[in-house]
């Protein structure tokens, strides 16, 4: 069954058999890294406005109210 497959994909597409599960997984690959990449910059806006509020704090003297 899978030779009939990669006969058929081969012959009448001329493409491996590996070629479209390498697609797949390329396609969410991209994906994910896109993801991550925004998330990680949300992270990095929140973690520097909180290291400036921080910094501000400090350089006036203001305690935080616990």
């Amino acid at each position: 069954m899978l030779m009939n497959i990669y006969q058929a994909l081969h012959d009448s597409f001329g493409l491996c058999f590996w070629d479209l599960p390498a697609l797949v997984v390329g396609i969410i690959m991209i994906v994910v890294f896109a993801v991550h990449k925004e998330n990680h910059r949300t992270r990095e806006k929140d973690f520097e406005e909180e290291l400036k509020e921080k910094v501000k704090r400090i350089k006036y003297g203001i305690r935080e109210i616990e």
